[in-house]
């Protein structure tokens, strides 16, 4: 079966939301806390705000591309059905790695149960995957794709809405539910995955229009003054049940970065024949394609070895803004590279960039089990 055409413009969003990932996770670890304030510091804090959301976004647009192309033989619960819960699979075997207390299966038992319960916390991969479990229940229940964009489109508006009622009953719920439900998470399912939903209804709407041109224009035009409006109204001396939690849980908050996931949208529509012939299109629809990989690789670097690196090398913990593009660069630019690789490896070899993942998980799996407690890759050289 044909996998059908890519969209060129919803890869380069992807991986424009990527690189920008990048971008404020190294300005989360390595900028100076002393420029942490002014106005700069602000506006590079809000735009960095457009990043979660428009990755799961993505995230949805990508599950309504996949639905319509092989939503029929999702529906026969077969193998293609079987292969994508396979790749959730593997993304929440990730997520949950990433959040892991200890790498040690004996080390698990010596934690204090307040502990093991933080493995519960939510990010955006355990987002992306439970919501995109959620989307395909609707669809496998209504069998349709448009009755379950629409169902989609009304659970985010829902969502959007209630979640400051919610996350006071739902903290009652067993912990691990109330780990993930609530800001006890980074990124808890409740509002967080109202961006998915939103990607697959807004992907649905776009994808059936036969005015798409008109309709990204559309877009653009309400993604500059819609939120011009919110902060106007933002500014006014009024309250609301959303005021303490404004940027964390309000619909005006989710409204404005939704709409600049639209201007963005529409833009590149706009620019998608110009981006599927330009080098500077192909990088960035590469990055997009491989932004699962991205993702992962540019975590465990920045959040793991990386202040140890730029300690050893440069002799410095925190840097100012010029430093910040420099590792932003460092960091980037050799992932790239391997993505590349690793992209042209799937697509010349896919039997063989299939078993390098059942050896990564296999790997993996194996040294979590034999681990001792406490265990350092320090104390081999020490």
């Amino acid at each position: 079966m044909s996998r059908g055409p890519r969209y060129v413009f919803l890869d380069v969003l992807r991986g424009i939301a990527v690189l920008w990932m990048i971008q404020v996770h190294v300005t989360n670890v390595f900028l100076w806390p002393e420029l942490r304030t002014g106005w700069f510091f602000e506006i590079l804090n809000i735009s960095n705000g457009f990043v979660a959301p428009a990755f799961l976004f993505c995230a949805g647009s990508g599950l309504w591309i996949a639905l319509s192309r092989k939503g029929e033989e999702y529906l026969q619960r077969g193998r293609s059905l079987a292969l994508y819960l396979q790749r959730l699979a593997y993304i929440l075997f990730w997520a949950f790695l990433l959040h892991i207390p200890v790498f040690s299966l004996r080390g698990m038992f010596d934690l204090p149960v307040e502990r093991l319960v933080l493995g519960w916390q939510v990010d955006i991969l355990q987002t992306i995957v439970y919501t995109s479990l959620v989307v395909l229940t609707l669809f496998l229940l209504l069998r349709d794709l448009h009755r379950t964009a629409i169902a989609s489109g009304i659970l985010a508006a829902v969502i959007t809405t209630t979640t400051v009622w919610l996350w006071p009953w739902v903290a009652t719920l067993p912990e691990p539910l109330a780990i993930m439900t609530t800001p006890r998470s980074p990124f808890p399912l409740f509002p967080w995955m109202s961006y998915l939903l939103a990607g697959v209804f807004v992907t649905h709407v776009f994808m059936r229009s036969d005015h798409k041109t008109q309709l990204a224009q559309r877009f653009i035009l309400v993604g500059a003054i819609v939120p011009v409006i919110v902060f106007v109204v933002k500014g006014l001396a009024w309250t609301s049940p959303w005021s303490e939690v404004w940027w964390q849980a309000s619909p005006p908050g989710q409204l404005f970065r939704l709409c600049g996931i639209l201007l963005t949208f529409g833009g590149l529509y706009l620019l998608e024949d110009r981006l599927a012939q330009a080098r500077s299109g192909h990088v960035l629809q590469t990055m997009g394609m491989e932004s699962l990989f991205l993702y992962l690789s540019h975590l465990m670097l920045v959040y793991g070895n990386g202040p140890i690196i730029t300690r050893a090398l440069l002799g410095f913990d925190h840097t100012g803004y010029a430093g910040i593009v420099i590792i932003w660069a460092v960091v980037t630019i050799p992932l790239v590279a391997i993505a590349f690789g690793w992209h042209r490896l799937k697509k010349e070899h896919p039997l063989v960039a299939r078993w390098i993942l059942v050896i990564q998980i296999s790997w993996i799996t194996i040294s979590f089990v034999v681990t001792p407690p406490g265990f350092r890759w320090s104390d081999l050289i020490g």
